[in-house]
């Protein structure tokens, strides 16, 4: 199956246009690593977040001692 825009002939041109199109998809996999790379950074600060507030709640409300929330 061929890529959109990819045509074939004999000949240099060829080459320009296949390695063009290795460029479009090595940016297109850049941008979706750094996406995911992004919501995973997002997600641990919510989960880190989260777990600081659920253990100056345990703390507070002296649920557990401290030496619990150490272990």
């Amino acid at each position: 199956m061929l890529c959109p825009g990819l045509f074939i002939s004999s000949g240099p041109s060829t080459e320009i246009t296949t390695r063009e199109m290795q460029i479009k998809e090595l940016k297109y996999l850049t941008k979706q690593q750094a996406q995911r790379l992004d919501a995973e950074k997002n997600a641990n600060d919510y989960l880190t977040r989260l777990l600081s507030d659920i253990s100056v709640f345990l703390l507070d409300y002296k649920v557990v001692s401290p030496i619990f929330l150490c272990l």
